[in-house]
């Protein structure tokens, strides 16, 4: 077996091995809140998932009782409508949101808005507690008495969509990097080796 032959042989499978874990990984991503503004009261919400379009339609933000809206029943900023893809965001006005820092969080749906199975992410900020801070922490999305650190916002989430709490949340915008993802990432990779192998085998001919 010749030595390009054989480095193809290893590459492939340890290529798609890469791709599988990083797929995995994709699967466990969810729906979240990636900024918030305290001032605009603009909130932006992306789809972390790897490979499923997600309808937020019946989703539901809340900052206590009184204040939770269908997400049907907020204004659209940017992002188009509620029905995300991969990787897509939207920005919806949520008037309960204040500058003076409090909790804010996203909901599956408005069957109970204490309970954490409905949770699909919070955040808070400026050192208030939000009334909703339980809930949170037993959904193990946010660490009692934690907050997003900068004063003022806005505020951004630096994770990857399985991450969470204080940590991830900071007023430093993230940086404007345009993401390969996992797929993108390995093809490059592919690429460069591929490469190699053939100007290698350019070159022993010539």
């Amino acid at each position: 077996m010749s030595p390009s032959i054989a480095r193809s042989t290893f590459v492939l499978p340890f290529v798609l091995s890469l791709f599988l874990v990083g797929a995995s990984g994709e699967a466990s991503a969810q729906v979240r809140m990636i900024e918030l503004d305290e001032i605009s009261q603009e909130i932006t919400i992306k789809n972390f998932s790897g490979g499923t379009t997600v309808d937020i339609s019946g989703y539901f933000m809340c900052r206590a009782p009184g204040t939770y809206q269908q997400m049907t029943a907020l204004t659209i900023i940017s992002g188009g409508d509620l029905n995300l893809s991969p990787g897509e965001e939207v920005t919806v006005v949520y008037g309960a949101v204040l500058s003076t820092g409090t909790g804010i969080g996203l909901y599956l749906n408005g069957s109970g808005f204490a309970n954490s199975a409905n949770m699909a992410d919070y955040m808070q900020y400026k050192g208030v507690v939000g009334v909703r801070e339980p809930v949170a922490v037993a959904a193990g999305i946010w660490a009692a008495s934690t907050f997003a650190s900068g004063d003022p916002g806005p505020y951004f989430y630096s994770g990857d969509g399985t991450q969470n709490g204080a940590a991830f949340w900071s007023s430093t915008p993230p940086p404007s990097v345009p993401a390969l993802g996992n797929l993108g990432a390995l093809l490059m990779i592919a690429i460069v080796i591929g490469s190699a192998g053939f100007h290698r085998r350019r070159g022993a001919r010539a």
